[in-house]
């Protein structure tokens, strides 16, 4: 479990994170402004209909659930291991807070790095569709896309970790692993 003194600023160890998400979301953002600043003559060669507006639709529908299968397996992955007692190995240079995380507990280094991974691959399967709904607003002017990509930058914003957040995701983290150490054991904990 994770005990109440530990040695960790929380703080600081979430600030990269903080930064590389502040980054992505700048990046969509100022795109999105050049965007809608630009004259919008391109839209008026192209057909009424709005392939490319259905196609960002269809690319953020698949990126949403991909993105939900691919954090969920890979922290189910990462938690089994845990309770099976074969961690996967970190070095203590994998984030700037690895070999504090990792000096502090094992399980709680790995899940550590597993929170940095999930947080930046989270963000980053909602970037790519932002981006592209973006463009797609740049080509053919249409609300709807502007609407998704405005919706999907600040879903990038939202991935913005806080150190309470990070704690507390941590924290059930490790009763999960406990739990299935129990399971794996045959101890109900009863």
């Amino acid at each position: 479990m994770l005990s109440d003194n530990i040695d960790i600023d929380f703080a600081k160890a979430v600030r990269p994170l903080q930064i590389v998400i502040i980054a992505m979301s700048v990046g969509v953002l100022a795109f999105l402004a050049v965007t809608i600043v630009l004259p919008a003559n391109i839209s008026s060669r192209l057909p009424n209909f709005p392939i490319l507006t259905y196609l960002a639709i269809g690319l953020t529908l698949i990126q949403l659930i991909a993105r939900k299968l691919i954090l969920k397996v890979t922290l189910e992955k990462t938690l089994r291991a845990l309770a099976q007692g074969t961690t996967p190995s970190i070095s203590p240079k994998a984030t700037p807070f690895s070999a504090k995380f990792l000096q502090e507990n094992k399980e709680f280094g790995v899940l550590y790095v597993a929170f940095v991974k999930r947080t930046i691959l989270g963000a980053a399967l909602i970037e790519g569709p932002a981006f592209f709904s973006v463009a797609v607003y740049l080509i053919e002017r249409n609300p709807v896309a502007l609407v998704l990509a405005v919706l999907l930058a600040l879903r990038v914003t939202y991935q913005m970790p806080s150190a309470s957040k990070m704690k507390t995701w941590l924290r059930t983290q490790l009763a999960r692993v406990e739990q299935l150490k129990n399971e794996g054991s045959g101890n109900t904990g009863v």
